[in-house]
This record gives C-alpha cells, sequence and structure tokens, in this order.
C-alpha cells in the first residue's frame, strides 16, 4: 500500500470519528430525544361530526386507531397525524368515513428520521351500530368493551389489534405482523388471522363458530366457548384452558405442542407433525392415539364423543378431569 493510500485511509478514520462525535454531541444535547431529528412535523385536528350514522369505516396508512365512548354525547375525530397527511371525516351513505388525504410530493416520501407516531382517537355517541370496518397499514387498532357492532372487518399489516367489544354477527381480526386480543365480548362467529405474532382470546362466549388461523406464533384461550373451533397453524404452540365447544374442536399444528386443560367438545380432533400432546378433557371419550415416534398415555375409555390425536414425532397423554 503506497503513502498516499495510507494518509488517505487516516483521514478517512478521522473524518469518522469526528462525525460520531458530533452525532453523540447532538444526542446529549436534545436529552436523547429522537424526535428532535425528524424530519416530519406533525398537528393535532379534531373533526366534529354533526351528521348522524350506523356504521364507521377507516381507512389509513400509519396510525394508532382508538375506538372510545364520548363524554359528552357528542361525537369527534382526534387526529395526531403529519401536516401533509391528514385525515377526512365525514359521513356519507349513513356511514362515518374515516380516511388519509395524501398531499405529499414525491420527495417527501424519503425521509431519513420519523420517531413519532399518528394518532387517531374516534369518540362515539353511541353504544351500538351495525358495522365497523378498519383498513390500516402500520398501527395499533382498540375498539373499548362499551360497544356492540352487527359486524367487524379489521385488518392491519403491521401492528397489533386489541378487541374487547361484542357484537352479534361475525367478527374478522387480521395481522399480518402483530398480536391479536379478543377479551370479555359476546360474538356471533370470530375469525382470527396472523402471518407472524401470538393470538390470546379470553371470557368470550362465542355462539357460532371460531376458525383461528396463524403461520408462526403462539395461541392461547381461556374460558371460551363455541358452537365449533377449527384452528390451523404452521409454527407455534396452542394452548386451550377451559375451553368448552358443543359441537367440534380441531386443532392442526406442523410444528408446535398442544395442551389442553379442562376442556371439552362434542367431538375432538387434534393433530401435530412435531410437538407433544397433553392436557384433560371434561367427559369421557372414545380416545384414538397414534404417535410414530413418541409414547401414548390415554384412558381406555370405549364411550362417549370421539377423541382422535395423532402426532408423528411427539408424546401424547390426556386424562379425563373428573
Amino acid at each position: 500500500m503506497s503513502r498516499t493510500s495510507k494518509i488517505a485511509i487516516v483521514i478517512a478514520v478521522i473524518i469518522m470519528v469526528a462525525g460520531l462525535v458530533m452525532f453523540t454531541a447532538s444526542l446529549f444535547a436534545v436529552g436523547f430525544d429522537f424526535t428532535s431529528f425528524s424530519t416530519q412535523k406533525y398537528e393535532t385536528n379534531t373533526h366534529e361530526i354533526k351528521d348522524n350514522f350506523s356504521s364507521i369505516s377507516v381507512n389509513t396508512d400509519t396510525a394508532d386507531i382508538v375506538f372510545l365512548p364520548s363524554d359528552d354525547g357528542e361525537c369527534k375525530v382526534v387526529c395526531y397525524e403529519r401536516e401533509n397527511m391528514k385525515h377526512s371525516a365525514f359521513v356519507k351513505d349513513d356511514v362515518l368515513v374515516i380516511e388519509i388525504v395524501d398531499e405529499r410530493e414525491w420527495y417527501e416520501y424519503i425521509s431519513l428520521f420519523n420517531f413519532d407516531n399518528e394518532k387517531i382517537n374516534v369518540f362515539l355517541p353511541e353504544s351500538e351500530y351495525k358495522a365497523l370496518t378498519v383498513e390500516a397499514s402500520t398501527g395499533d387498532v382498540r375498539v373499548h368493551e362499551d360497544f356492540k357492532f352487527e359486524s367487524v372487518d379489521i385488518s392491519v399489516s403491521t401492528g397489533d389489534i386489541n378487541y374487547n367489544a361484542s357484537c352479534t354477527g361475525s367478527a374478522e381480526l387480521d395481522a399480518s405482523t402483530g398480536d391479536i386480543r379478543v377479551e370479555n365480548a359476546d360474538i356471533g362467529s370470530l375469525k382470527l388471522a396472523v402471518s407472524t405474532g401470538k393470538i390470546n382470546v379470553k371470557n368470550v362466549n362465542c355462539t357460532g363458530d371460531i376458525n383461528v388461523s396463524v403461520s408462526t406464533g403462539d395461541v392461547k384461550l381461556v374460558n371460551v366457548k363455541s358452537n365449533r373451533l377449527f384452528t390451523k397453524g404452521d409454527t407455534g404452540d396452542i394452548s386451550l384452558k377451559s375451553f368448552i365447544a358443543v359441537d367440534k374442536l380441531s386443532i392442526e399444528r406442523s410444528t408446535g405442542d398442544v395442551e389442553i386443560d379442562g376442556c371439552d367438545a362434542g367431538e375432538i380432533y387434534i393433530e401435530t407433525s412435531t410437538g407433544d400432546v397433553s392436557g384433560t378433557v371434561l367427559t369421557d371419550k372414545t380416545f384414538i392415539a397414534d404417535s410414530s415416534s413418541g409414547d401414548i398415555d390415554v384412558p381406555r375409555e370405549t364411550r362417549g364423543g370421539r377423541c382422535y390425536i395423532k402426532t408423528s414425532s411427539g408424546d401424547i397423554e390426556i386424562r379425563v378431569k373428573k
């Protein structure tokens, strides 16, 4: 290596170190508040809705959305948002429509720093509505327990869904990357799906079927009742505690353990390729168990509903909880 090349490398290292020192000094100067470096400007806008509506539709890009009961009987949509990506809120055909209005120039799509989160708080004056539809790219969605809907359809690409309201019809919650939590609700039928994330359902009474689909992630259902349960997953454990299905309970996993504690159904079907199956059921069953390379320990009952359990690589241990 020539003398000139060595000098150039030394100079480059000195510049890098100096830049790092300046950047660290800047962080100390702002108290490590990264929002000071944001290239986006934010503002709060409030929409007061005077017209009546029976359904709600939200379409946004990047924002956390919360549905809350109004404390003054008036409908308000409060948006904390970027000044060039505001939301509009209006009533059309008996539907409260909240949607993003993207006014950015092409060069404004390039943002080196953006540490703040947009937020939409929807204050609703009534407790019952027909349909709730939410479609969001990045952001969490939370629905307060005081509401009741006829149908619900919430879909997010990246974000968590926390749903606590009742629904007389179908409630469909979908998250590509994120967790779904449903608690303390009476629901007609429930359909949950995540690609990567966890699903937790607790204290839910479902008069219809529950369908749960997950590619990678754990599933936990506690104190839940439904007509039937169908759940499929590629990778992840599933745990059911005090789960009652009137008709059928069907669990399929590629890789993951299955645990049932104090559960029951007219018919039980469990199949996993790699994982153990263990737990207790509440009533006698006709057990049919099969494992290619694992131990099997189930009661030798020949009465009651059919309980079929199969695993390729894993142990099977089930008891009847008297």
